[in-house]
């Protein structure tokens, strides 16, 4: 699959969410994530580029996914394949006797609704605060740029301000934060 989003830092998540309500979403109960993410040994994070796996461990509720991700066109086009596995700590064994190692990890609150084909996320990550990401899933070869834009303007009918938007996932943005950056 391929997924592609835009996210955006929030200055005001209740006005949003209410905006949002009033166009007729449905959003999800906060759930708790946490990610764990994994890069092959050797490899930094400034070092990922276009077709490098980067693996996640999620943790939610008692659900925990296994995801694969290889950026396209930029971090937030990626291709990505996701499944449900039923030990953390033993896939996490498995991740590191195949040669990967966790690089960071972060947690968040979650609210998901949905609005045309589009699945919007309301996040309160920990260390970076308040964020809308919006994102569609196509099995289909797409333009990855023209959607981001597509669903740019719509965080704009929103109210979301250009200067607002973020062109980094949480894992960069934390990694960032860690190291100064």
């Amino acid at each position: 699959m391929i997924e592609i989003e835009v996210k955006a830092k929030l200055k005001e998540p209740d006005k949003i969410l209410h905006k949002l309500e009033n166009m007729g979403c449905i959003f999800s109960e906060k759930i708790t994530q946490e990610d764990y993410i994994f890069l092959s040994q050797g490899m930094r994070f400034a070092d990922i580029t276009a077709g490098v796996n980067i693996l996640r461990l999620r943790k939610e509720n008692d659900t925990v996914r296994f995801t694969i991700k290889q950026h396209r066109h930029n971090e937030l086009d990626c291709i990505e394949n996701e499944v449900i596995v039923s030990d953390f700590e033993k896939t996490g064994a498995m991740l590191a006797m195949m040669g990967y190692y966790e690089v960071v990890r972060y947690r968040k609150q979650r609210m998901t609704g949905k609005y045309a084909d589009y699945t919007i996320c309301i996040d309160k990550v920990d260390k970076l605060g308040d964020f809308i990401e919006v994102e569609c899933m196509s099995s289909e070869k797409i333009d990855g740029a023209q959607v981001q834009q597509e669903l740019f303007a719509f965080l704009s009918e929103l109210g979301i301000q250009a200067q607002d938007r973020v062109l980094h996932g949480y894992d960069t943005m934390i990694v960032n934060l860690e190291q100064g950056a």
